[in-house]
């Protein structure tokens, strides 16, 4: 029997086993109907007011949620109390008030609050009237060739920043933040802030207490308020928005603005989660924990009393939530279940920021599932983090009725950091992101209301959590010691690794998928070694048949770009390669090396051999600049191969190791990043602490670094490594995804 038919039959025993084991218990019976009910009276504007936290009817919400779970039975995680408190800066909006002066066109013009513009949540308040000035992206950063206030004086002035980045090939992560941006203009003079960013003026976007100015007012303002003061300056939105893609351009108009904010500070801030806990029932596994939760907050009221209710945003995942806690109360499971409702999500994950590092040591946490927005669509809900528990996930998936999967749509867990799932991501819990698809066309607006939500989606996130729930919580394995903390760095990763195909396209495809399930999205995949008729016939049957085993597989997807492996990771799909290695200049001919690409092959690999001291032929330029493939060339080779780097059009990536990269001068990786190549390093974890220290080296010439070819535990390994070398795991994200993501 062959090794691939082994671990075939062996995998296949695991599921039946799993699958048998999670069938065991009784599938639990929700109700859309209850979870509906509570979602009614937690939208409802009279009974809550938008449960804004920090405010009255924020608190109360979370009283009557920790109520609930009180009667349903929940017992507290942390202390004697299912309330958690947290310390927060709360404010309460009194008046905002901005108007236009002496416009030519229409003199004196109030604005419409929640239309026209809104006040950011912590507002500082001021009276004042000043000219107004637009100040591009508002980022400042020379060392990135950008620069928004260059030779610009804002003192004492109103300015709007169009937020976005620009178009230049850096990360821009932290400077567009209002955090950043907030604080740069204040810095700078400003005396108020408005922030453009669409047709309509986003509400309840919050100031957090890093960037809280009291005596300074920010907001932000519709698209339609700013063609007003854009009029008579030469520009249009769009105009100036495209100008911004390629260059800074303040413009200061002449125009001016009279705000008027009151924003009282409310003393003592605080806030509160509601966490709630079902214990296992299973004596071993009941040391293992899975987190369920969603933000049961919202805007409130603004400062003329209109209630922005949350239905959709979240009190559709709240009520979600809560269904689930009632339902798995009343049917434990063998792992243990703990139900969060977050406090404070609009105003800067304020509720889980502080319960995750608080979570207690006593569990294993096992898997975070986050649920947010879930009330609009018509019963499709996406599922990002399945990878990050494979073993569980592709069984599961793989057999759900059709009904049940066509409900599904699978994703990796969202990196970013603005939504709840990423406080418990950050300490090491993988974490889940669940929303539902549908147009959620009511975001932070006032008719976000209980009317406007569809049951479908409600009923489908709840049917589909629920059974995802049951299973993981089911699962008869321990994740001890499973390097579970470890996956949440490496499953936001993009690495790719150049591997042989295997004999049959079907021993293949097993091979790639093996490694889509370990997080290696990217393979450059050698399906034949030269230049010659009988190589390029090899490799045309090759890919036929690669095409066709890959049709069949949803977990796999022949890449023609090096985008592909970005776009294709969303979706937890490996990007496929069909590579040749070319060893021989000498064998090069203009037909058979055209054939190749013609027919498939995306990635051209070059050996040290291959590149002698003369660069490449202007023939093999030729053709492969006729072409989209990716060209990788050994780093040592890098220097002398120069001249030819600059002639060729498409990806030229130098892979090599951190030994090799190290001894290069900043002249030399500014001519080979000027010539448009780019890096690929594989670092054994020996020489992590050295990588560290080159850090801003490495994001500046946009490395990506990865371990060296291994299994999956070895790279989760490398990842702890990382750690123990007192790298970020922010760092290590970026040097995984973040850099290549850039190229």
């Amino acid at each position: 029997m062959k090794l691939t038919t082994i671990r075939r039959t062996a995998l296949t025993l695991t599921a039946v086993l799993f699958l048998f084991y999670a069938s065991a218990a009784a599938e639990v019976s929700t109700s859309v109907d209850s979870s509906m009910a509570y979602l009614e009276k937690l939208a409802d504007p009279a009974t809550f007011q938008g449960r804004k936290t920090g405010q009255d009817g924020g608190q109360r919400a979370q009283e009557w949620i920790a109520a609930q779970f009180q009667r349903w039975g929940l017992q507290p995680l942390i202390g004697d109390n299912l309330l958690f408190p947290f310390p927060m800066l709360a404010t309460n909006d009194i008046r905002t008030e901005i108007s236009l002066v002496d416009d030519p066109r229409y003199g004196d013009l109030e604005l419409r609050l929640g239309e026209d513009f809104t006040a950011c949540t912590n507002s500082g308040s001021a009276s004042l009237t000043a000219p107004v000035t637009l100040v591009g992206h508002g980022i400042s950063k020379p060392g990135k060739n950008w620069d928004d206030y260059a030779d610009l004086d804002i003192t004492g002035k109103i300015v709007i920043i169009f937020r976005g980045e620009p178009d230049h090939e850096h990360n821009w992560i932290v400077e567009n933040s209002r955090t950043y941006l907030f604080n740069e203009a204040v810095e700078r003079g400003a005396v108020a802030v408005l922030f453009y960013q669409g047709s309509w003026a986003i509400n309840g976007a919050a100031i957090n207490v890093e960037a809280y100015h009291p005596d300074v007012p920010v907001g932000y303002i519709s698209e339609s308020a700013v063609r007003i003061l854009l009029t008579g300056s030469g520009e249009t939105v769009d105009s100036y928005k495209t100008k911004l893609k390629t260059k800074p351009l303040a413009l200061e108009l002449d125009r001016s603005m009279k705000v008027d904010f009151l924003v009282e500070k409310s003393e003592p801030g605080i806030g509160y989660d509601v966490v709630g806990v079902v214990l296992g029932t299973d004596e071993k596994l009941a040391k293992e924990a899975v987190i369920i939760g969603g933000h049961s907050d919202h805007a409130g009221p603004n400062a003329n009393g209109v209630i922005y209710a949350g239905a959709d945003d979240n009190g559709s995942g709240a009520s979600t939530v809560m269904e689930m806690a009632r339902v798995f109360a009343q049917n434990p499971q063998p792992r243990t279940l703990v139900f969060c409702l977050f406090g404070g999500e609009e105003q800067g994950l304020l509720g889980s920021r502080a319960l995750a590092p608080e979570i207690p040591d006593d569990y294993t946490y096992v898997n975070m599932v986050n649920l947010d927005m879930v009330g609009r669509g018509k019963g499709l809900t996406g599922f990002g983090g399945g990878d990050q528990v494979a073993e569980v996930w592709n069984d599961w998936y793989d057999s759900l009725a059709d009904s049940l999967k066509d409900q599904i749509r699978p994703s990796r867990a969202w990196g970013g950091s603005a939504s709840d799932h990423a406080p418990f991501r950050d300490v090491g819990v993988p974490a889940f992101t669940l929303w539902s698809y549908g147009e959620h066309q009511f975001y932070h607006r006032s008719d976000d209301l209980f009317f406007t939500i569809e049951k479908p989606a409600m009923k489908s996130t709840l049917v589909t959590t629920a059974a995802w729930i049951q299973v993981i919580a089911s699962y008869p394995d321990s994740f001890d010691k499973k390097n579970l903390s470890a996956r949440t760095v490496w499953h936001q990763g993009l690495p790719f690794n150049i591997i042989r195909a295997e004999n049959t396209a079907e021993e293949t495809v097993t091979t790639l998928t093996t490694r889509v399930n370990s997080g290696m999205l990217g393979t450059v995949l050698v399906l034949g070694e030269g230049c010659t008729h009988s190589v390029a016939d090899e490799v045309a049957k090759r890919i036929d048949g690669l095409r066709d085993a890959i049709e069949d597989s949803p977990r796999l997807s022949i890449a023609t770009s090096i985008k592909n492996l970005r776009s294709n990771s969303r979706s937890v799909v490996g990007s496929v390669f069909p590579a040749i290695t070319l060893n021989d200049a000498a064998t090069i001919d203009s037909t058979s090396l055209p054939k190749m690409l013609g027919h498939g092959v995306s990635w051209v690999n070059l050996t040290p051999d291959f590149v002698n001291n003369d660069g490449l032929s202007n023939t093999f330029i030729r053709i492969v600049n006729g072409s989209d493939a990716v060209l990788s060339l050994p780093l040592n080779t890098a220097e002398y191969a120069l001249d030819s780097i600059e002639k060729i059009t498409g990806n030229v990536i130098l892979i090599g190791d951190w030994k090799h990269f190290s001894t290069l001068s900043d002249e030399s990786l500014d001519k080979l990043i000027g010539a448009g190549a780019r890096f690929e390093l594989e670092v054994p974890s020996k020489l992590l602490k050295k990588a560290a220290k080159e850090s801003e080296r490495i994001a500046k010439y946009k490395v990506h670094l990865q371990p060296p070819a291994g299994s999956y535990d070895e790279s989760l390994e490398w990842v702890n490594a990382a750690r123990k070398a007192k790298i970020e795991d922010v760092t290590l994200v970026e040097w995984l995804s973040g850099n290549i993501s850039l190229w």
